[in-house]
């Protein structure tokens, strides 16, 4: 014997539950605030939540002040009813599920608002149009909810962001300020979902208002929905964006473009105020790679993440990478970053290869003629020469010029490059600045025998330099 049914689709209470206690039976109650925040001219929202009579379960009351109450009362009991919400970014709902979800974790409950009452219970749905309020909805109901679970709730609602101007309470108490402080407040373009036309939601970008709190008590960074908690994610801050998030239909998670935007925006606005820990964190990392990422956000990145003095390795020159070492230089190597990260840092001019730095090609040396040279620099350059002979046994060959690097000075072959550019036409006076004039000549004469300033050959001619300097001064043949 056949049956027929005038509805296509049957409820499962049960696994609709399961869809709200996969999240955390705090959110049931966070499900029916935001419904209250969004009814229009509210300014009043009171929670009560008390042990039952009834073992494991809680009696669960939700009322706001808002003038109209339910606009269509059907909706309470009406999944995936046509909503309002839909086509204003700045509401929170957009699929008509919410008091379905905690009615399906419900024993009884009723709805009373401004349109008559809905009650649910063992025998069904019954609707009451004569029993309304003046104003205002109340949402009342026996949840099931254990004391170890309105202890849960007790603790997540005291974290939720209240809107100015709607007095928000809990079991009498007003909602407190949880500790954070407000770090930046940004105007920016983020994906989110609004209905056309027809009523269907589509993805589009809309610029919002998103705010960042710190983390006051060791808690993990979430993202918020207009104060309402969606999901954790990596981040220096708690994120408040005032419209709405791409979601799941279970609020679960946010879409991975909304993230990467997001994160991308949160660090443009705050990159000044992370420490070189946090910018190693993930999220920091996605908003390099965006290529959205401000100049001065990704250099001030490349700074705390490798130091002010920072060169990229250069393949074409690799004496400049030892000597952007030896200089006090962090060398970054192709590895440590990502190639959408490289693009960024070179786009922003955070980062230049060694080899522009601390070039060891020559060809960029311009040198001074005799008549540019002061006689400091010709006594220094017969001095050079000098020690020349007694140290290495070599005619050394002297050179005044300009380059433009960070070199003081450069040897090529036996001939000694005195940068002016670099060290200044004062600098040469041997009177006055000896001990500076004598530690250059010899960190250039040590490269006669070795080219990497960080190699143990080095270090090795330095030691027998600065021991035949010591001979000859006793001999007294080191020149006056």
């Amino acid at each position: 014997m056949s049956q027929a049914s005038k509805q296509w689709f049957d409820i499962d209470r049960a696994g609709l539950a399961k869809l709200l206690e996969r999240r955390g039976i705090e959110f049931a109650v966070f499900e029916l605030i935001q419904n209250a925040w969004d009814e229009a001219g509210v300014t009043r929202v009171s929670v009560s939540l008390q042990a039952a009579r009834e073992r494991g379960y809680s009696l669960l009351t939700v009322e706001d002040d808002a003038p109209e109450g339910f606009a269509d009362l059907r909706h309470a009991y009406t999944l995936f009813a046509e909503s309002a919400k839909k086509v204003n970014a700045e509401k929170r709902g957009r699929f008509n599920i919410g008091e379905k979800l905690v009615l399906s974790l419900c024993k009884w409950a009723h709805i009373v608002t401004t349109k008559g009452m809905v009650l649910f219970d063992d025998k069904g749905r019954s609707q009451k149009a004569s029993q309304c309020r003046g104003c205002g909805t109340e949402f009342q109901a026996l949840i099931k909810m254990n004391a170890q679970q309105r202890d849960r709730v007790a603790v997540e609602i005291k974290k939720l962001i209240a809107p100015a101007g709607i007095a928000t309470t809990f079991n009498g108490d007003l909602l407190p300020d949880y500790g954070w402080r407000l770090e930046r407040e940004i105007i920016c373009t983020l994906p989110t979902e609004l209905a056309d036309a027809e009523g269907v939601l589509r993805r589009t970008h809309r610029k919002a208002t998103v705010r960042c709190y710190n983390l006051a008590n060791g808690e993990p960074a979430m993202i918020y929905e207009m104060g309402i908690p969606v999901c954790e994610h990596d981040c220096a801050f708690h994120v408040d964006v005032q419209q709405k998030v791409p979601l799941t239909i279970d609020r679960e998670n946010v879409t991975t473009q909304f993230l990467r935007e997001m994160r991308t925006a949160v660090f443009n606005a705050t990159h000044t105020l992370l420490d070189s820990e946090e910018v190693n964190h993930e999220w920091a990392q996605t908003a390099i790679e965006s290529g959205d990422a401000k100049p001065e956000a990704v250099r001030d990145y490349m700074g705390k993440r490798f130091g002010e003095l920072r060169a990229s390795y250069d393949m074409s020159d690799p004496e400049a990478n030892n000597k952007a070492v030896a200089n006090g230089y962090t060398l970054v190597h192709g590895s440590m970053l990502s190639k959408t990260a490289w693009q960024s840092a070179r786009e922003a001019e955070a980062i230049t290869p060694a080899g522009k730095l601390f070039p060891t090609h020559s060809d960029n040396f311009v040198m001074h003629k005799d008549a540019e040279q002061t006689d400091g620099m010709r006594e220094i350059g017969h001095y050079t020469r000098q020690l020349g002979k007694l140290l290495l046994g070599v005619e050394v060959q002297v050179m005044f010029g300009e380059q433009a690097s960070r070199e003081a000075a450069c040897w090529r072959g036996c001939c000694l490059q005195f940068n002016v550019r670099n060290l200044g036409k004062h600098w040469f006076d041997l009177d006055n600045n000896r001990l500076a004039i004598d530690d250059l000549i010899v960190h250039e004469f040590g490269h006669h025998y070795a080219a990497n300033h960080l190699s143990e050959a080095y270090n090795d001619a330095l030691s027998r330099l600065a021991a035949k300097a010591m001979q000859l001064g006793r001999e007294g043949k080191l020149p006056a």
